[in-house]
């Protein structure tokens, strides 16, 4: 568990400060399937800036998801380049907004805001290939291999339409 202690820095407003900081991204769920990381440990590169009213942190570092395609349940690689920035108010007016939830006390939790900036930078469809044909809806042949010959279910909400031509 990566834990930076921000008391040993001593950062005075206008400071800046880059730790390279190793960060374990934790096993996910995304769309009711399981991801991980491969390594699950990655070198990350942190970035503080002490602000007038309070701190700055940035993360940035590479990694790779493995999990199954969401259109064909084969394996697939999602190589990521995640970039996440975090502020902390000295004395947050708005809770919500000057503060962040990987801060406890002065401890920066570094593995659970990798792997939540993680889960943020996936795309909105983990592919096993960009042409992924999926599966047959109607008698689950994978479609990159075999063509199935159903017919596509017809939406009885286009029929009136269809009619009109």
């Amino acid at each position: 568990m990566t834990k930076l202690d921000l008391r040993t820095l001593r950062l005075a407003p206008g400071d800046y400060r880059r730790e390279q900081v190793t960060a374990t991204i934790a096993p996910f769920t995304a769309g009711a399937q399981e991801y991980h990381a491969e390594p699950a440990d990655v070198q990350a590169k942190l970035g503080l800036t002490r602000l007038a009213a309070g701190l700055l942190f940035d993360l940035a570092f590479d990694v790779s998801i493995i999990g199954p395609c969401q259109r064909c349940l084969e394996p697939a690689h999602a190589e990521l380049s995640v970039a996440a920035r975090e502020y902390q108010a000295d004395v947050p007016e708005v809770e919500d907004e000057e503060t962040t939830p990987y801060l406890e006390g002065e401890f920066l939790d570094v593995d659970r805001w990798a792997t939540d900036s993680a889960i943020l930078a996936l795309p909105i469809v983990i592919r096993c290939k960009p042409d992924c044909a999926g599966l047959c809806p109607q008698c689950g042949a994978d479609r990159n291999f075999v063509a199935c010959g159903c017919e596509p279910p017809k939406d009885a909400r286009w029929e009136r339409l269809r009619e009109l031509l």
